[in-house]
């Protein structure tokens, strides 16, 4: 039920064409590929759908499925703190979910901001990538924000 990765690219295009200040979070299930192989891939696309239901409950954001266990949202605005608030409630929430089923699951973000008016779609999509893989080199179930810090969203994250 979440838009798809098409959506995605027309709501950038449209967002940057009306000069909106917005923010992107991209992450992607830590633990997935363990939920496929020890539960099955029935349980696998029980967690995805689950997944959307997360993102469908929270206030303010756009979300999206775009392929695979890699999801994302838009929200208004460049506020960090509501980023990692809402961060961190879809990372419990995941974890939650996991541990419900025996198995550890959580999320990695990175999360992008529209800099300026010239910033493409496309710029703003490699940054979120960028910061999200920033966060995983430092080890899993972090957020990385376009201002800078990589924060843990699990005591025992790594």
């Amino acid at each position: 039920g979440l838009k798809n990765h098409y959506a995605l690219d027309c709501d950038l295009v449209r967002l940057s064409t009306r000069r909106v200040s917005f923010s992107f979070v991209y992450f992607d299930l830590d633990g997935f590929k363990q939920v496929n192989d020890r539960l099955g891939h029935r349980a696998g696309d029980e967690i995805l759908a689950e997944t959307a239901a997360i993102l469908t409950s929270l206030d303010d954001v756009v979300p999206y499925h775009l392929h695979g266990d890699e999801f994302a949202f838009l929200l208004p605005g460049h506020d960090d703190a509501k980023i990692e608030a809402l961060a961190r409630r879809v990372f419990e929430q995941l974890h939650d979910l996991g541990a419900r089923r025996g198995v550890a699951l959580g999320a990695t973000f990175g999360a992008a901001q529209n800099a300026d008016t010239a910033t493409s779609p496309d710029d703003v999509r490699h940054a979120a990538d960028g910061l999200m893989r920033r966060a995983k080199d430092a080890g899993k179930h972090r957020l990385a924000l376009a201002s800078g810090p990589v924060l843990t969203l699990a005591d025992d994250a790594g």
